[in-house]
């Protein structure tokens, strides 16, 4: 084993890198690609379907007319974005998400900002939460661990970051501080 500084980081090599090795890299790496390829493109369609649907239209009248107040719009949006970011791509989930989440914002007087942040925070842990949870397949197909089971093991990170989501949330001058 042997340690390469780059900087501020540290990589550690197990066995040296030879060019007989490379194929063996490219096939596993599309190996991977196509397990993870299919899962984005397929979110990517949903969101569309919903686009077409108008349901965040809908969703967006519906939450201006609930009148829950600050904290209460605050955990629809948190709850919305966990399960989007379930189901679907983080890119395709902002485009779908964002206007129908800034009008309401706009009108609980929330910074532009501090809701970008809390939004890509909050859609982070979809990326590791099941059922798709794509970061749990890319960790299942690089780690060769079967994927229930590094399920099984992200709990306490998932619970981990559901307290910063809430800090974050709750706590805007976090998110803030640097302008």
């Amino acid at each position: 084993m042997c340690l390469v500084n780059l900087g501020r980081f540290k990589l550690f090599i197990t066995k040296a890198l030879k060019w007989r090795d490379v194929p063996t890299l490219f096939s596993r790496s599309g190996v991977i690609t196509g397990m993870i390829g299919p899962i984005i493109a397929f979110s990517i369609l949903f969101g569309e379907v919903l686009a077409v649907l108008r349901i965040p239209d809908a969703l967006a009248n519906f939450m201006i007319s609930a009148d829950i107040g600050l904290v209460g719009t605050m955990l629809t949006f948190m709850v919305l974005l966990i399960i989007f970011g379930c189901f679907m791509e983080t890119i395709a989930s902002i485009i779908i998400l964002m206007p129908l989440l800034m009008p309401i914002a706009g009108a609980l007087d929330i910074d532009m900002v501090h809701l970008g942040v809390f939004v890509v925070c909050t859609l982070t842990i979809g990326y590791i939460t099941p059922p798709v949870g794509i970061n749990l397949f890319a960790a299942s197909a690089v780690s060769e661990v079967p994927y229930l089971s590094i399920a099984a093991r992200v709990w306490p990170l998932f619970l981990a970051l559901i307290v910063a989501v809430f800090v974050i949330a709750f706590v805007p001058s976090l998110s803030l501080w640097f302008m």
